[in-house]
């Protein structure tokens, strides 16, 4: 009976070692996702801010800088200021 419980304890033991090593594997996976969409709206908030400045150097009003850029109405000011100093 012993030999039975040995074999079934490293079976156990080797499924478990790969149930982990698919779980890493599968962490890592989502992480990258989540890092790469991170990037994407980082990116595309950067861009919005750039479009913003050059809005604002042209005389554009802050309405109309809101409807073209979708950035709120407070990033709009912190921008403004930003430039401003």
């Amino acid at each position: 009976m012993l030999a039975v419980k040995e074999v079934i304890d490293a079976e156990f033991e080797s499924y478990k070692k790969q149930g982990i090593k698919e779980g890493i594997k599968e962490g890592i996976k989502e992480g990258v996702k989540k890092g790469r969409k991170i990037g994407i709206e980082t990116g595309r908030n950067e861009e919005k801010c750039k479009i913003a400045k050059k809005l604002l150097s042209m005389g554009y009003n802050t309405n109309n800088i809101l409807k073209i850029t979708g950035l709120s109405k407070e990033e709009v000011k912190k921008l403004k200021m930003s430039m401003e100093n």
